[in-house]
């Protein structure tokens, strides 16, 4: 008499069909191959062409922002750095150029051109020191130049705004405290002193003021007998 089968032969085998038809994962894969295989090759290769392209970009900017940079480096003169400026337009270099010349304008005497770069280089440059830094020159040329009224108002809004650095903020403070005491008002000499005073009490800049402050007094002979030269006022502390 022959023996039972055991039940175990009817138990799929990996890589057979299962007792529901249901095809094994293995066969699932070969039949997405076989019926999508060109699909898979054409997204395939443009991915590979995707990263081929990130690559050289990456190279190409690499070398073309050290050529920049030794161009940058290399411009030392007011005509150099005009024409960097005019060949690089639009790159971070380009701003910092623009805030050199400005610079240079500057210690040159030629106030209005340095007001102007200066304008063009706050405009350009991200939010930071350098651009903290063309905004007070943009200021101060217009101070030297005779500008005293829109000079004293760009200096207020630096002193004025709170995302601007401390240092920066206490210098524009400083410099309205000298404008005021050259135009021998000394009611904003005192309030432009305290609040510099209030700002950066131990800096640099507000002891400078307190020098502007304490040489507005008069003393005690002035009190008795006024000089006909009236109170002394003086540009800035070296």
């Amino acid at each position: 008499m022959n023996k039972p089968q055991a039940a175990a032969n009817s138990s799929p085998t990996p890589g057979s069909a299962t007792s529901s038809g249901v095809d094994s994962l293995e066969d699932q894969l070969i039949a997405l191959w076989t019926g999508h295989r060109q699909k898979i090759m054409a997204i395939t290769a443009l991915v590979l062409v995707a990263l081929v392209v990130s690559y050289v970009w990456a190279y190409v900017s690499e070398r073309q922002d050290a050529a920049v940079s030794r161009a940058f480096s290399a411009a030392a003169t007011a005509p150099e750095l005009r024409s960097f400026i005019a060949e690089h337009s639009g790159h971070p270099l380009a701003s910092l150029a623009q805030l050199s010349l400005a610079h240079d304008l500057f210690s040159e005497g030629n106030y209005s051109e340095a007001a102007t770069a200066y304008d063009e280089a706050a405009g350009n440059l991200s939010a930071g020191p350098f651009a903290e830094a063309a905004r007070l020159g943009s200021a101060l040329s217009r101070a030297a130049g005779g500008q005293t009224a829109a000079a004293e108002a760009a200096l207020r809004q630096i002193g004025d705004d709170a995302q601007v650095s401390v240092t920066v903020r206490s210098e524009a403070l400083y410099h309205q405290v000298n404008l005021a005491s050259i135009a021998g008002r000394m009611e904003d000499v005192n309030r432009l002193s305290d609040q510099l005073l209030q700002l950066d009490p131990s800096g640099a800049w507000a002891q400078r003021a307190l020098l502007i402050r304490a040489d507005q007094l008069p003393t005690a002979a002035e009190s008795v007998s006024p000089s006909p030269a009236g109170v002394l006022n003086i540009q800035g502390v070296p």
